[in-house]
């Protein structure tokens, strides 16, 4: 199993159009599970999902980590 950033462009009515940057999780083609729009910042997002391989992080933890990430 590897993450992945994924890129999407998401829409808010008082802001508009943005691009958003999320991480999915994939065993080979197949898509495990997938969280849209953690961070505008790319930078910020491939560090985390860099860090997630890093670790080998399970898939029981994904959500936890991410809501980590979102609170800080």
């Amino acid at each position: 199993m590897k993450y992945y950033v994924t890129e999407d462009i998401m829409y808010l009515e008082d802001v508009g159009k943005y691009k958003s940057y999320g991480i999915e999780l994939r065993e080979g083609e197949c898509v495990i599970e997938k969280i849209r729009d953690i961070d505008i910042s790319r930078e910020g997002v491939e560090e985390l999902c860099a860090l997630c391989n890093k670790l080998e992080l399970s898939p029981i933890h994904f959500r936890d980590v991410i809501e980590d990430y979102i609170s800080r």
